[in-house]
């Protein structure tokens, strides 16, 4: 997410608390992640990562009239600047190329949930699921923070036009994402504070990944630029797709920023 500074919060952001569980819920959760686990036996899994199982099992993209889940991860080829929008667009692009999804749960590889009443699913409006995070003190940093895991219905994802492409390095895409909500006429749901809780998985500085200098001129013009950068302008070139036994790795050549 990007520096807040000079962004209050917006008129019309909808704080929504969700309480909804399923049966096997049991709430906060220890994370000790100490052994590798063989998953692929007990989610019956199929190739690169296709389960189709119970309802309350997480993935990254869900179809909620079979409760088919696939999980995809984008990874970025050579080591140009880092778009993690595009990636999130690419994914979505990728998944409907698998199957007609219906749900999907974009996320950063290093945050896990607590609380598994924190349900990885599709709701009314556009989800912010990581809202706090346990690096941040469990706090909302403010109030259009859209950054980390969230969900999207397909129509949701469309009536935005995803997320918007011309964002390099780090910071600015998920608030814009935020803007982009609000203008299309949804709000922004969240879980209350006690259940969207967070583990940041701590990691080494991300080579290409410096504070975009460009953020805030470019969400400043969100409502200018948002019907003709997102998913209509989506253009990639596919590396390599492989078909592990827990998620399908689809590696990108997301392009180079454009002057």
């Amino acid at each position: 997410s990007s520096n807040p500074t000079g962004w209050p919060g917006r008129a019309g952001l909808a704080y929504l608390t969700c309480m909804a569980g399923v049966p096997v819920s049991v709430g906060k959760m220890t994370m000790e992640i100490s052994e590798i686990l063989d998953l692929t036996q007990t989610l019956m899994l199929k190739g690169g990562g296709l389960l189709v199982g119970p309802r309350d099992i997480a993935a990254s993209i869900r179809n909620e009239t079979n409760m088919s889940n696939f999980t995809c991860l984008l990874t970025q080829h050579c080591e140009e600047k880092f778009n993690r929008a595009k990636l999130m667009n690419i994914g979505y692009t990728e998944a409907l190329k698998e199957y007609d999804y219906n749900c999907f749960i974009f996320s950063d590889v290093n945050l896990i949930p607590i609380d598994d009443r924190n349900i990885s699913k599709c709701y009314s409006q556009p989800r912010h699921l990581s809202a706090f995070i346990d690096k941040f003190g469990f706090r909302l940093l403010y109030s259009q923070n859209f950054g980390g895991v969230s969900s999207f219905s397909k129509e949701q994802f469309k009536k935005i036009n995803g997320f918007p492409n011309n964002y390099w390095s780090w910071g600015g895409e998920d608030d814009a994402t935020c803007f982009l909500i609000i203008f299309c006429g949804m709000n922004l749901s969240r879980p209350n504070k006690l259940i969207g809780r967070y583990h940041m998985i701590a990691h080494d500085k991300d080579k290409k990944n410096d504070p975009n200098p460009h953020r805030f001129d470019r969400m400043n013009n969100t409502r200018f630029t948002m019907d003709s950068d997102g998913l209509n302008s989506l253009n990639y070139k596919v590396i390599e797709v492989q078909k592990q036994p827990l998620y399908t790795k689809v590696i990108v050549d997301v392009g180079t920023p454009s002057l």
